[in-house]
């Protein structure tokens, strides 16, 4: 199966308008879907939902439509349109995540230009406002003008804003890989504060207690963990924040994913600054280097760069924090985007706590949990969209 064209998700408005009348036209049985089968395959072939199925394939997914894998079939709102013992053209509509979605239109090519879609839609549309159904949703391939053309005359419009799902497989999977990094780098930043709770074996006083020389090779261990956890961190943050290949709004996110990006750059280059500086013997600046008054140059020196990859880093993670804030919107998931605006309020003044004392260790650990939470949660969310990517109903040509 050849990748998926990235659509729109789009939705109507339910309202009083004047019925279509069509000879032949009558509510689908199960015995249609063989004849349905055909008709699917007719109406895909050549087109920009033509993925090479076969007729068996077109067989199996309208028998999926009928079994409710699609959501439940709305059998008195669904439409055929039959002439001579032939389907001419089908509109089945079911309940998809607890609103009316229209799963298939379609129509046979030569039963094209003669307004069958069009009846068809409306007088399903007509039997929704008779249910007393508000909106009506679809996904059209943003490549199908046609179609496009035909649903926004009858009202449709693009949804607020882009859905995750619209985007494609291929971008979806890049998320998800992003979001798989970010874990991991949680387990290497909180490896060894762990390991130094549970042990006396660690990055913190135990370790200057049980040695000689604070700076020995242990130390340099810790901090390579942390440089590797920033990295991954870093590579994480920079596939999650992958741009879109469809543009479905004005809002597409691009702001937050600059701020983002320009943050995890310096982040990256100040992170290997630092670890070079670690593995450097400190001889190298001297304390006389800046005069009588050197030492106190050089604590304010330190103190100035401290502070300032502390705010860098914060910043990146907070930019983290607002983008998956947007993603959210577009899964769509409101406790992702509740926790997430939990995690910038809690999460980064948790952070800001010096690392070397016991409380803050705990902070951050704290934070870290939350943190490693949200994540499972958009990455759950990351699967279950590829899942419906996967089995998706497409619309056919009009």
């Amino acid at each position: 199966m050849s990748q998926k064209i990235p659509r729109f998700h789009m939705r109507a408005q339910l309202g009083q308008r004047e019925r279509v009348q069509v000879d032949g036209m009558r509510t689908p049985k199960e015995s249609d879907i063989p004849d349905l089968a055909m008709l699917m395959l007719a109406a895909y072939q050549g087109t920009v939902d033509d993925k090479g199925e076969t007729l068996d394939d077109a067989t199996k997914e309208i028998q999926k439509t009928f079994a409710g894998e699609y959501g439940p079939l709305n059998p008195e709102c669904s439409k055929v349109v039959e002439s001579g013992g032939v389907i001419f053209s089908a509109t089945l509509v079911t309940r998809w995540k607890d609103r009316p979605f229209i799963a298939f239109s379609m129509t046979a090519p030569i039963a094209k230009r003669k307004g069958l879609a069009r009846a068809g839609l409306i007088n399903a549309m007509q039997d929704l406002v008779a249910q007393g159904e508000r909106e009506v949703h679809l996904v059209v391939t943003r490549t199908n003008i046609p179609a496009i053309a035909l649903y926004q005359d009858l009202g449709f419009v693009k949804a607020g804003g882009p859905l995750l799902e619209n985007s494609g497989r291929e971008h979806i999977t890049k998320l998800q890989s992003g979001v798989f990094w970010i874990m991991a780098s949680i387990v290497v930043k909180v490896l060894p504060v762990f390991i130094d709770y549970t042990t006396n074996f660690g990055p913190g006083s135990h370790i200057k207690q049980a040695s000689n020389n604070p700076s020995d090779e242990f130390e340099l261990i810790w901090d390579g963990l942390r440089f590797m956890a920033v990295m991954m961190s870093t590579y994480g943050l920079w596939r999650l924040s992958t741009p879109s290949p469809v543009r479905l709004s004005a809002d597409n996110g691009s702001l937050r994913r600059r701020l983002l990006r320009i943050g995890i750059v310096i982040t990256g280059i100040n992170s290997l600054a630092w670890f070079l500086s670690m593995t450097t013997p400190l001889a190298m600046f001297p304390s006389n280097a800046f005069g009588p008054e050197g030492i106190y140059v050089a604590i304010l020196l330190v103190i100035v760069i401290v502070i300032y990859i502390t705010v860098v880093s914060l910043a990146t993670f907070g930019f983290a924090l607002l983008y998956i804030r947007w993603l959210a919107d577009r899964i769509p998931n409101v406790p992702i985007k509740q926790l997430a605006l939990y995690l910038i309020w809690i999460g980064i003044p948790l952070c800001l706590w010096d690392w070397n004392s016991t409380a803050p260790r705990i902070s951050t650990l704290l934070a870290m949990t939350i943190y490693f939470i949200l994540l499972i949660l958009l990455r759950r969310e990351l699967n279950g969209i590829v899942t419906k990517i996967d089995g998706e109903p497409g619309i056919a040509p009009s």
